[in-house]
């Protein structure tokens, strides 16, 4: 982390504490070089999952289809719902 009064990459933290119910990180930070202290919010950023396929060609991750062909895969054979649910997860 670049400390915002020298720009220093020397950083440490002093303190971490999780905010709005775990969904954020406060952390307490004190720049090495000169002393300043400052404070950090961390948040967790959703990112949608891309799939890539053989053509180069990029769709969204859809659940739907994948289940749709893995149960295809599992037509003849024994199969338990829950391990393919975990699976897709």
């Amino acid at each position: 982390m670049r400390c915002p009064k020298c720009n220093s990459m020397e950083t440490k933290v002093i303190d971490s504490r999780t905010i709005d119910d775990g969904q954020a990180i406060r952390r307490r930070r004190e720049c090495e070089y000169c002393s300043h202290r400052f404070t950090t919010f961390e948040k967790r950023e959703i990112t949608e999952l891309t799939v890539v396929k053989k053509d180069g060609t990029k769709e969204m991750y859809d659940r739907q289809k994948l289940k749709k062909s893995i149960l295809l895969s599992f037509a003849k054979r024994k199969y338990i719902s829950e391990e393919i649910d975990n699976m897709i997860a």
